[in-house]
């Protein structure tokens, strides 16, 4: 299972999306959601491997424009 941690402008989380049962639905997810996240304040995600030790995060990405 994976899920997207939010992130605000300094890095705190605020909230985390539903689960998914892989990272290829993830990612799609995300590739249809982020600008309505962005529009919410959340600027940055985090990709969480909830069936990993620890549930690391398996990558950060901003949703801000560059």
């Amino acid at each position: 299972m994976f899920t997207w941690s939010y992130l605000d402008r300094a890095g705190q989380v605020t909230g985390s999306s539903h689960p998914f049962p892989d990272r290829d639905e993830a990612e799609e997810w995300l590739g249809s959601s982020w600008e309505a996240l962005l529009r919410l304040g959340v600027t940055e995600v985090a990709l969480i491997d909830e069936s990993a030790p620890g549930r690391p995060a398996v990558y950060t990405m901003s949703l801000a424009e560059a």
